[in-house]
């Protein structure tokens, strides 16, 4: 578990949600709880290795070292900056923040 709460909270309500109303559920609803489950424990595991990540307001995602996150310069183009990695997507943000700072270690379960 990680430590973050809130995130650590939003896994156990997805989680509780399934388990109880599972036989409710059509098989796409089941599918998207259990990649919503699948994408929170990701970033959950993420966040404890010491990185972050968050969305920009053109709607592209950022991750770097969370201790590089109080020197980003908000007026400056970083999609050169060797600290951090911008992408399109969720995943291909944390793909590339985990090959990038991590040395390829796998965050996702």
């Amino acid at each position: 578990m990680s430590d973050n709460k809130e995130l650590d909270s939003l896994i156990h309500f997805w989680k509780d949600s399934l388990a109880e109303h599972r036989f409710l559920m059509s098989p796409s609803a089941i599918y998207l709880a259990e990649q919503t489950i699948r994408r929170l424990e990701t970033l959950a595991n993420f966040t404890t290795s010491g990185l972050f990540v968050t969305r920009l307001n053109n709607g592209e995602w950022m991750a770097g070292k969370a201790n590089y996150i109080y020197q980003i310069d908000i007026t400056q183009d970083h999609h050169a900056d060797p600290n951090l990695v911008i992408a399109n997507t969720l995943t291909q943000v944390l793909s590339a923040a985990r090959v990038k700072f991590s040395g390829g270690q796998n965050y996702e379960h």
